[in-house]
């Protein structure tokens, strides 16, 4: 799941100082209900021994809400990844292509999810900035990142496949 972190993000919360205080409430209030409902999701995922992934940028107010602090404790990890390492991009002003770094938090019970998910940057190349009504780009995953969650599945199926033929042969050695 990735609610939206409009109101959560560092941005966001610049943009609620111009706004008026029952506006910034109501957001508030808002996100707050979109994030506990997928939270609903991610319980009933992981009461079925299923799994889930959520995001939002490391830097977020969401991550100190009680339902994801809840969460947080409830047996799944998260990772942090450099969004530069997956192909995100904005144009500059002159309209060159600039890496964005935008450490991005991601949460999972699947180990093999975060394994993909956790590049960090090493600063081998200048990053391009998300202010001046940016951001908004920083909301689509590129390409990469969709490939490197789909390889994410890929690698929990694996792994969980070859737990189960393990677990069914020690079954038969014991019998």
């Amino acid at each position: 799941g990735s609610p939206p972190c409009t109101d959560f993000s560092v941005l966001g919360r610049w943009n609620h100082k111009r706004m008026k205080v029952e506006d910034v409430r109501r957001r508030l209030r808002e996100a707050r209900g979109h994030l506990e409902c997928c939270v609903l999701f991610y319980n009933g995922q992981l009461a079925r021994g299923k799994h889930f992934l959520h995001e939002h940028p490391q830097g977020a107010s969401s991550w100190k809400e009680g339902c994801i602090e809840r969460l947080a404790s409830n047996g799944v990890s998260t990772t942090v990844g450099h969004m530069c390492q997956y192909g995100m991009a904005i144009a500059d002003e002159s309209g060159v292509s600039m890496p964005i770094m935008k450490p991005t938090r991601w949460l999972s019970p699947s180990g093999p999810m975060l394994r993909r998910l956790s590049s960090m940057c090493q600063n081998e190349h200048k990053h391009g900035s998300l202010l001046n009504g940016k951001a908004a780009g920083a909301a689509i995953y590129p390409q990469k990142t969709c490939v490197e969650v789909l390889k994410g599945i890929r690698d929990t199926t694996i792994e969980e496949e070859v737990e189960k033929e393990m677990e069914g042969g020690n079954q038969a050695q014991h019998m």
